[in-house]
C-alpha cells in the first residue's frame, strides 16, 4: 500500500476514542452526504418527469415529422415517396392538414388547432392509448372529432352526449386583413372522444378527418406527413428528401419543452454544486486543526526524509477520504430514497385521478450518480488544497517544539 495513503487512512480512521477535531470532520462529511443524496433524488425526479413526458408525447407523435421548408402545405403529387421508401421500405406514413380554428358550442368559444388526419394516423401513432372518454376514433367518420381534454373542459363538451360543435376557420383574405363577406369558412364536428397527453397539447388540439378538413378549407394539398420508421437519422432524411422539406424527430418536435427541462435540471445541479462546495468548506477549519494537532507527527515524518509535498499529499488524501465517504453515503441514501419512491410511491402528487400518475415519477440513471460523485470529489480536492499552503518547512520545523 502507498505510504501516503496508508498514513492518511490511519488518520482518517483515528483512534477509537475520536477527538473533537475528528468529530468536526465527520459532521462536515455528513453535510456533504445530505447534499449529495438530495441532489441524486432531485435529478431522478427530473428524469422521471422527462421520461413521463416522452412517453406521453410518443402516443401522439410519429417517429418522423415532415413539414414544408417554406409555405404552409405540401403537394402530394410532387412529394418524393420513392425516396421515403428507399430510406425505409417498411415505413408507414399518414398525411395531415391543419389550421387554426374557432370552435363554438352554445355560448362558449375557444381557439384551437384543428388537424385533419387520414385513417393511417392510428398506424403511425398510439393515439388510442391516451383516450380518456368516448369511443376509440378511427377518423373514418366524416365530421367526428377527438378533442383534447382541455378543449373539452373549456367548451363544456361530453363525447357522444353533446351536440354538434360549430367550426369557424378564417379565410385567406380575412387573415390578410381584407375581410370579404363573413370572412370565415364554417362547418360542424361531433365530439366522439377526449384524449389527455399534456396540458399544452390538450388545450390546443382537436383531431378530425382529412376529408372534413379538405372540404372545410377547399384544399387539395396537405400540411405534412407523419412517418413511422426505424430510421431516426433526420440528417439522412433531410438529405434524401431535399431542401423543400423540414424533417424533425420526436425530440425536435417538442424541442422547446425538452430544452426547458434540461435547463431546469442543469440549474438544479449548479445550485447544489454550490451548496456542496459551501458544505465542503467546513473541511478547511477541521483540516487546519488537524494540521496543528498532528504538527509533532509532521516533524517526525519530515525528519525521516518525507518531503513537504509528500506531507501535503497525506492531508490532501485524508480530506479527500472524508469528503468521499460523505459522497458515497449520500449516493447510497439517494439511491435508496429514489428506489423507494419508485416502488412505494411515498410522495404523491395530489388527489386521486387528478394527475396522469399518482406519485412523483423517478428514474435513476448511472450517469447522474457518476456526475454527483465526480462533483463531490472535485470540491473535496479543491477545498483540501486551500489550507495545505500553510504546510511549509517553517510550519513543520515548529513541530519540534510542540
Amino acid at each position: 500500500m502507498n505510504a501516503r495513503f496508508y498514513i492518511a487512512w490511519r488518520y482518517y480512521r483515528g483512534r477509537k476514542n475520536k477527538n473533537l477535531i475528528q468529530r468536526i470532520g465527520r459532521i462536515a462529511s455528513l453535510g456533504v452526504a445530505v447534499c449529495a443524496g438530495a441532489l441524486v433524488v432531485l435529478l431522478s425526479v427530473f428524469n422521471g418527469f422527462e421520461s413521463l413526458l416522452i412517453d406521453r408525447f410518443d402516443q401522439v407523435d410519429a417517429d418522423i415529422l415532415i413539414l414544408p421548408a417554406s409555405g404552409k402545405t405540401i403537394s402530394p403529387t410532387h412529394f418524393p415517396f420513392d425516396q421515403l421508401r428507399k430510406l425505409d421500405s417498411a415505413a408507414t406514413w399518414s398525411a395531415f392538414l391543419e389550421e387554426k380554428a374557432v370552435l363554438r358550442y352554445r355560448d362558449r368559444e375557444y381557439v384551437v388547432t384543428l388537424r385533419g388526419v387520414d385513417s393511417s394516423y392510428t398506424n403511425v401513432t398510439a393515439i388510442h392509448s391516451v383516450m380518456r372518454d368516448g369511443a376509440k376514433p378511427d377518423f373514418s367518420s366524416y365530421s367526428g372529432a377527438a378533442l383534447g381534454q382541455g378543449v373539452a373542459y373549456y367548451l363544456g363538451v361530453t363525447p357522444e352526449v353533446s351536440g354538434a360543435i360549430q367550426v369557424y376557420v378564417p379565410t385567406e383574405k380575412l387573415q390578410r386583413g381584407l375581410q370579404a363577406g363573413s370572412g370565415f369558412r364554417t362547418g360542424q364536428v361531433w365530439p366522439e372522444s377526449v384524449f389527455a397527453v399534456q396540458a399544452e397539447y390538450d388545450t390546443e388540439w382537436v383531431l378530425t378527418s382529412m376529408d372534413f378538413m379538405r372540404d372545410l378549407l377547399d384544399e387539395a394539398e396537405v400540411s405534412g406527413y407523419f412517418v413511422r420508421t426505424e430510421n431516426m437519422d433526420t440528417e439522412q432524411w433531410a438529405e434524401r428528401l431535399g431542401p423543400n422539406y423540414l424533417v424533425q424527430n420526436r425530440f425536435e418536435q417538442h424541442g422547446f419543452i425538452y430544452r426547458i427541462m434540461r435547463t431546469e435540471k442543469l440549474a438544479v445541479f449548479i445550485l447544489f454544486a454550490l451548496i456542496i462546495l459551501i458544505a465542503s468548506f467546513n473541511f478547511v477549519g477541521s483540516l487546519i486543526m488537524m494540521l496543528i494537532d498532528k504538527r509533532r507527527d509532521l516533524f517526525v515524518l519530515w525528519s525521516m526524509g518525507a518531503s513537504i509535498g509528500q506531507l501535503r499529499g497525506i492531508y490532501a488524501l485524508q480530506s479527500a477520504l472524508i469528503n468521499a465517504s460523505g459522497g458515497i453515503i449520500g449516493l447510497m441514501l439517494g439511491v435508496i430514497l429514489t428506489l423507494g419512491q419508485d416502488y412505494f410511491g411515498w410522495i404523491s402528487l395530489g388527489g386521486e385521478g387528478e394527475f396522469i400518475v399518482q406519485a412523483y415519477p423517478v428514474v435513476l440513471k448511472g450517469a447522474d450518480l457518476i456526475q454527483v460523485m465526480a462533483l463531490v470529489w472535485a470540491t473535496g480536492w479543491t477545498v483540501a488544497l486551500l489550507p495545505l499552503f500553510k504546510l511549509n518547512e517553517a510550519f513543520v520545523r515548529g513541530g519540534n517544539h510542540v
